[in-house]
């Protein structure tokens, strides 16, 4: 029976708790709610109560034959320079029918950025487009992240909608939420892994092996499981198959 020793490595990119700047619009009230329009070549966004994604309604705007629609948050106090999370409901119809979802070919992309200024210059955090848009009449939740935050100023989000050259489509946001963690400190719990010996003939699955007493909630943590015949003496360790997380191999 060959015997294997295990070894769980726990990896941080760093260590944050979501927290500081926290934000959230719906465009439950009348007008933009300090968002601003800028950079139109179809219509401009503006507050609808026509199938909302979600409450009484969403923002939407009139895209068509290559055209976009720039729209751009508020300044958001409180950052501290820890990783950004963006999240959002967005869908794209087609005009003459918001009952019906755009497909793929007539919705070119959306793009979410953030910046310290209205100005700019800004970086990207994530794409949507013809490789994971959703077609639906219904909105779908999408999320991006985004490191490198400098340590001090304000920050903005915009979203960018744009559409195919021969298409004519609506365009709906909904729901953003804004989420930074307060600053690195402190060395998470790594867990302990409690393994007891098995004998498995050739091509047995043995039981998972589980860590215990892992930080929970926690952002920008992964693990990898290593294996080695004599825990690194003559056999190095080497990524173990099959690892699945904080919990089991």
């Amino acid at each position: 029976m060959k015997k294997f020793y295990l070894l769980f490595l726990l990896l941080l990119l760093p260590w944050v708790h979501f927290g500081q700047i926290s934000y959230s619009y719906g465009w439950e009230p009348t007008g933009l709610g300090s968002w601003v329009v800028s950079n139109v070549s179809s219509a401009n966004f503006s507050r609808s109560t026509t199938t909302p994604c979600t409450g009484a309604a969403s923002i939407r705007a009139n895209n068509y034959f290559g055209g976009q629609t720039i729209i751009t948050s508020p300044s958001l106090s409180g950052n501290n320079g820890a990783n950004l999370a963006v999240s959002f409901s967005y869908k794209v119809t087609k005009y003459s029918s918001n009952t019906t979802g755009a497909t793929t070919s007539e919705f070119e992309s959306l793009k979410v950025e953030w910046s310290t200024s209205n100005s700019g210059p800004w970086t990207n955090m994530g794409l949507i487009d013809a490789s994971n848009h959703i077609v639906s009449a219904n909105c779908a939740q999408k999320s991006f992240s985004a490191t490198g935050i400098p340590a001090t100023g304000n920050i903005f989000i915009r979203f960018t909608f744009k559409s195919a050259s021969t298409a004519d489509i609506y365009v709906y946001l909904d729901d953003v939420v804004v989420m930074q963690g307060p600053p690195c400190s402190g060395v998470p719990n790594g867990g302990e892994v409690s393994v007891s010996s098995q004998s498995l003939c050739s091509g047995a699955t043995p039981t998972a092996i589980s860590v215990t007493n892992v930080n929970t909630g926690v952002m920008d943590i992964s693990y990898q499981w290593e294996e080695s015949d004599d825990n690194g003496v003559a056999d190095a360790w080497t990524n173990a198959v099959g690892g699945s997380g904080a919990t089991s191999l």
